[in-house]
């Protein structure tokens, strides 16, 4: 919103904030005090809107402009580039999500940010008094790189499935699993609950990003049984057809 422009028209400023406060979901006083302000002239209202809120405030800014010509620059929705998450919440807590200015904050989105990225250069261009260029020629940013995982779309929708069922049949607080492929130890799925959708930023809550998979410390328990076969394979002291008494599992 231009604020100099709703100095000029108080009354409709105030009208324009008790307008477009419910579609914002902010108090009508404090818009008016934003639209208000004599320092600046971008004043950023809200961000995050949906197509169908911004066209509403197309229609508010159509009607006030009827009754005060000016304040047809004063209101509009500003667009900007924003990252879509297709999976929704699959895979969130490895993919992560990056906040509104196009950092990383959680996730792969974080840790690979600089990968991800890419260049960044800050050019003035300067003319002279006849609107000739007069500085060298913008410099070329390399973009982005490209970052390819070994997640099964399919197996990672089959794991985050089960975990939903088990979370739903256990009462559990959280829970996570992981599938690898066994030859090449390449991670096919890790799924983690609780899970969010990184689109939907109205309630988000970054502890649901939390990779418990990764980070979260635990008993090992019978995963160290593969080792202790295959150091006992590798010393010679059984084969792959040696009986192993267990009792049943009752021997402590």
């Amino acid at each position: 919103a231009d604020a100099l422009v709703t100095q000029k028209a108080k009354a409709l400023a105030a009208e324009m904030a008790t307008a477009i406060s419910p579609i914002l979901g902010i108090e009508a006083s404090t818009l008016s005090a934003r639209l208000s302000r004599f320092d600046r002239r971008d004043v950023l209202l809200k961000r995050g809107l949906t197509p169908i809120e911004a066209e509403t405030l197309r229609s508010i800014r159509r009607e006030l402009t009827s009754k005060y010509h000016p304040l047809r620059g004063a209101l509009w929705p500003d667009e900007e580039p924003h990252r879509f998450y297709p999976g929704l919440h699959q895979a969130a807590s490895i993919i992560g999500i990056v906040g509104h200015n196009g950092v990383g904050v959680a996730g792969l989105e974080r840790t690979s940010d600089r990968i991800l990225r890419g260049e960044i250069h800050k050019y003035v261009l300067f003319r002279d008094r006849k609107g000739r260029q007069v500085t060298p020629d913008m410099p070329t940013a390399a973009p982005g790189n490209t970052l390819v995982l070994t997640l099964d779309r399919q197996i990672q929708h089959f794991t985050e499935t089960a975990l939903d069922t088990t979370m739903e049949a256990t009462g559990a607080e959280a829970a996570w699993a992981v599938v690898m492929d066994v030859q090449t130890g390449e991670v096919l799925a890790l799924a983690n609950r609780p899970s969010q959708n990184p689109n939907d930023t109205t309630t988000l809550k970054m502890a649901a990003f939390k990779n418990r998979a990764a980070l979260d410390a635990y008993e090992p328990g019978s995963v160290f049984k593969p080792f202790i076969a295959a150091a006992a394979l590798e010393e010679g002291l059984v084969d792959i057809d040696t009986f192993i008494d267990c009792e049943n599992g009752t021997w402590a």
